[in-house]
């Protein structure tokens, strides 16, 4: 979290200019006068009263997060060590109104910002966005690395104005670390030692090349974490162990006073076993409402099942099958390759203006194989797909420096990506089951003006227009009767706007109001243009080119907020109330079709066919509140807090595709039943509320060592995992403890992490409604981490 205080955490001018998609950082000599004299203060080696202050930007300006009108949490790579950050789910958990939905590989993690996310793996869906520097990036969410950071900043709220496609409900930004062109030599060792096989290791390397024109910034690291024993399967195979290897290359050069340039090369590897998931209890299955038969035919039949309830733990029982004679898992796990080449350049001219221009080429692979029905023979659905991904991204604008009573800003973007998943039923044998693609070609022009209105009262107004053309392409495959690639195409425009009001109360507390507009692009159902899932469709008389495409998703933001410090108590905090409206909510359905001669184009039987496609099937509204907050009663304690609540949830027109409506006549044209809305339900995977207090004390031993203590407890409530509101994970809570020595440039810490074992299962996703024999198992669940111990060391030479 943000900390005010005199001292400032010194920020390279670069990051100014490419950490957020709207404003401008300070002319550069100005930003690097101010980090030539900024110290940066952690509560485990402050000595007086001043708190971290961590400088953000959100505007493209460093700027004390009290003078940002947006909701935002920030944490500095200092921050992320002492709270034992190693991932987003574990630095979510430290901040108000985020989620991170994981219910097997990190290749599905899926963030979500005030109960706005997706409920699909496929990352083309995701509504909360990755940043590296401010540039996008549309691979796996849940794989970024915490290695060479200097801070992480989490916007809440839709940021299209700002940051463009795919913020819908917030931003994630990583700002990696700055080399200093006029800086010494520095190397940072860290390494980790613990329970469960874990073994970290990370190292930095930063020094100049060239005196006052060119430095480097050089990141390696390498986690593992082995997973505990009891995940075996009944053959031996370990579940759920993570490995991955970043390695990443960041060059700075300035020529002159008024131009500097940056180019950066990040390779990272990602090799996990087969996660640990299992299906919930078959015992807890029950007729769904919906049912008039009252009947729950648990190994197929034309009744619906589900879990009513909270979620039982799953019992230990890994009998995963993956040497199945027809159908085997060869791999099993997660693997994804990821590399990316970015690069800017900032010029500052005499008549206070600056040009920035960015650049990114990004290129990710990745490859599931799964079990997905252990500790059952009544079918085999051993799912396995491959993701793959290419981006480019370009932006250019030109931007105010000056420090009079308005600014303003320009610019224009070029995004284009090609994404393409193939899921497969029985890899082995090439059997594809389901396939997404989409193509996305989105240029953008956006701007900002802010004014200075009066001594205590600032507005800005920005916008941004954008044109997406989305395509999406059957490969061909004359096995299913597309003899060439099949391809359709969509065009999408819009503007999202921003309006936002700033009141000084006085030096230190601000109010703010503000008014967004965000937009989720429109997208298409490769599957619909499936030659066998069109025959099938036809002869049951559905129109399936309706499901071919969604339309656009549109997010209305009202939000106010108060934020600043009261530096008599040594009181730093952040409030903020809003409202969302959210239109034309996009999510999955399994559509199921019957063929009339009981043969698939490609002559095989079958009784029935399924297919994912995703729809838009309502509207969703609801108020939320959040607040972050430090407190530094003593010089030796520190003490932190965050706590919301989130009330989006289902209005009436809304529909839910679960339970399908398998067998209608042909008559309908619609793949889903919506006899009953759900208004007034939450949104899958949102807790109502959450909440976390931290406390670190500091205590000087002499001969300067300084030890420290922290402790974190973290609060979630239910989440319930579908839109129909029936099963759900139950609430948490865990508590995290650390302590350390540290001195001058080394540190020894030992850790425990969810010291009371709290075993509630910490993910799920539903697959099936039941009513297709064989696959009544409805949810599958991810267990969570149990509790873990271990030892951090890092040296420092500079």
């Amino acid at each position: 979290m943000d900390r005010d205080a005199q001292k400032v955490f010194p920020m390279k001018p670069v990051a100014v200019a490419v950490c957020s998609l709207l404003f401008t950082g300070p002319p550069l000599l100005q930003a690097q006068e101010l980090e030539s004299s900024a110290t940066a203060v952690t509560p485990a080696s402050k000595e007086s009263d001043d708190v971290e202050q961590i400088l953000v930007f959100a505007r493209k300006r460093g700027e004390q997060e009290k003078d940002v009108p947006v909701s935002m949490s920030a944490m500095s790579s200092n921050e992320l060590a002492e709270a034992g950050v190693t991932d987003i789910t574990s630095m979510f958990q430290l901040m108000p109104g985020v989620e991170n939905n994981a219910d097997g590989s990190r290749i599905a993690n899926k963030p979500a910002i005030r109960g706005v996310g997706s409920t699909e793996n496929s990352s083309i869906r995701a509504k909360v966005t990755t940043f590296i520097d401010g540039i996008p990036i549309v691979g796996a969410q849940g794989i970024s690395s915490f290695a060479g950071l200097q801070q992480v900043e989490v916007l809440r709220g839709p940021q299209s104005s700002a940051f463009g496609r795919s913020t819908f409900g917030g931003a994630i930004n990583y700002v990696t670390r700055d080399p200093d062109t006029l800086g010494e030599l520095e190397f940072d060792v860290r390494a980790n030692i613990g329970t469960d096989n874990t073994r970290d290791i990370s190292l930095s390397l930063i020094t100049p090349l060239v005196e006052d024109r060119l430095a480097m910034a050089v990141t390696l690291e390498s986690n593992n974490y082995g997973g505990p024993d009891e995940w075996r399967t009944t053959s031996g195979v370990q579940l759920g162990g993570t490995t991955d290897r970043l390695g990443s290359v960041k060059l700075v050069y300035t020529p002159t006073d008024y131009i500097k340039a940056e180019l950066m090369y990040l390779k990272q590897d990602i090799d996990d076993d087969h996660p640990a998931v299992l299906f919930a209890n078959l015992d807890q299955l029950e007729p769904y409402a919906l049912d008039s038969d009252g009947l729950c035919v648990v190994n197929g039949g034309s009744n619906a099942c589900v879990i009513n309830g909270a979620i039982d733990n799953v019992p230990l029982v890994f009998d995963f099958n993956f040497d199945h004679a027809v159908n085997p898992v060869l791999d099993p796990g997660t693997r994804i390759d990821r590399e990316r080449l970015q690069g800017s350049v900032e010029i500052e001219f005499d008549n206070d203006m600056m040009l920035t221009l960015l650049g990114a080429v990004t290129d990710e692979e990745g490859e599931t194989w799964f079990d997905r029905d252990a500790y059952t023979d009544v079918t085999t659905i051993h799912v396995a797909s491959s993701p793959e991904s290419d981006e480019i991204y370009a932006e250019a604008r030109l931007s105010s420096t000056g420090e009079g009573k308005f600014d303003w800003l320009v610019g224009a973007s070029m995004y284009e990506y090609d994404y393409l998943n193939t899921v497969y039923a029985n890899k082995s044998a090439g059997a594809v089951m389901d396939l997404y693609s989409e193509g996305a070609r989105n240029i953008g022009v956006f701007f900002n003006v802010g004014y200075q209105l009066s001594e205590r009262l600032t507005g800005s107004l920005e916008g941004r227009y954008q044109w997406d053309e989305i395509d999406s392409v059957y490969p061909e495959n004359e096995a299913r009767g597309a003899t060439s690639d099949i391809t359709s195409s969509s065009e999408t425009s819009s503007f999202q706007p921003r309006i936002a009001l700033t009141y000084a109360l006085n030096d230190d507390n601000n109010v703010y109001v503000q008014l967004a507009r965000g937009t989720n692009p429109a997208g298409f159902n490769a599957n619909a243009l499936d030659p066998v899932l069109v025959e099938t469709a036809e002869s049951e008389g559905f129109a399936l080119e309706a499901f071919q495409t969604y339309d656009e998703e549109v997010i209305v933001s009202y939000e106010m907020g108060l934020k600043g410090s009261l530096d008599e108590y040594d009181f730093r905090y952040s409030l903020a109330a809003y409202y969302l409206d959210w239109e034309g909510y996009v999510q999955p359905a399994t559509a199921n079709w019957t063929p009339a001669d009981g043969v698939l184009l490609d002559g095989t039987a079958a009784d029935d066919y399924y297919s994912r496609l995703f729809m838009n099937t309502g509207d969703l509204s609801g108020a939320g509140l959040e607040f972050e907050g430090q407190w530094l009663p003593t010089d030796h304690l520190d003490i932190g807090g965050t706590l919301s609540y989130t009330g989006l949830e289902f209005k009436d027109d809304a529909c839910s595709p679960i339970p399908l409506d398998y067998g209608v006549t042909a008559t309908r044209t619609e793949p889903y039943s919506c006899a009953t809305t759900i208004g007034g339900n939450a949104p899958p995977m949102l807790s109502r509320f959450t909440a976390a207090i931290n406390a670190t004390y500091i205590a000087e031993l002499g001969n300067g060592l300084t030890s420290y203590t922290r402790a974190d407890y973290q609060y979630r409530s239910k989440r319930y995992v579908e839109q129909i509101n029936t099963d759900y994970l139950p609430g948490y809570s865990m508590v995290n403890l650390r302590s350390g020595i540290r001195k001058d440039n080394w540190s020894v810490e030992l850790y425990v992490d969810n010291l009371f074992d709290e075993d509630s299962p910490a993910g799920a996703v539903r697959f099936f409604d039941g009513r297709i024999a064989g696959m009544s198992y409805n949810t599958s669940v991810r267990l969570r981490q149990p509790r873990t111990a271990g030892i951090n060391l890092s040296y420092s030479f500079f």
